[in-house]
């Protein structure tokens, strides 16, 4: 059975066409997005972009960036983005 994460929560699940977007929020330290954007075509590329909501940004309402990852499919960008959290999952 997998470990539950205690600190992360998924807060908004968007599909429209080919644009993604989830994102998981970690009790308002953190915001871990999961993003495709429809204008890259029939790639499978999504990226994962983790930002400090305490740390306002020009560029987003989710905050500051601290880290942005390219990867090559969706099951990457998952499979990233659920070890990232298990890594950080200190509340």
């Amino acid at each position: 059975m997998a470990k539950r994460l205690k600190c992360w929560k998924k807060v908004s699940n968007r599909q429209v066409g080919n644009n993604i977007s989830i994102i998981y929020s970690k009790k308002g330290k953190e915001n871990l997005e999961l993003f495709k954007d429809s204008l890259w075509g029939k790639t499978d590329n999504m990226n994962v972009i983790v930002r400090n909501p305490k740390k306002h940004s020009y560029e987003s309402v989710l905050g500051k960036t601290k880290l942005v990852k390219h990867l090559d499919s969706r099951k990457q960008a998952l499979k990233f983005a659920k070890s990232y959290m298990k890594e950080h999952d200190k509340c």
